[in-house]
């Protein structure tokens, strides 16, 4: 299973961006939506809202 940082990081990775250009991106907008503390997580470990803001991240 995916992490929460892995879920929010997966189409930049797989366009085939480098790691450093999306790194800060993906904390930014787990920032954004109020779930930095919940990056290694796994995603079925939320409540239905939090995956719903790992969605919109």
């Amino acid at each position: 299973w995916m992490s929460v940082r892995d879920n929010v990081s997966f189409g930049p990775r797989m366009a085939g961006k480098r790691e450093k250009e999306w790194r800060g991106t993906v904390d930014h907008l787990l920032d954004v939506v109020g779930l930095q503390d919940f990056k290694d997580k796994a995603v079925y470990e939320l409540s239905g809202g939090m995956q719903q803001r790992v969605a919109l991240a």
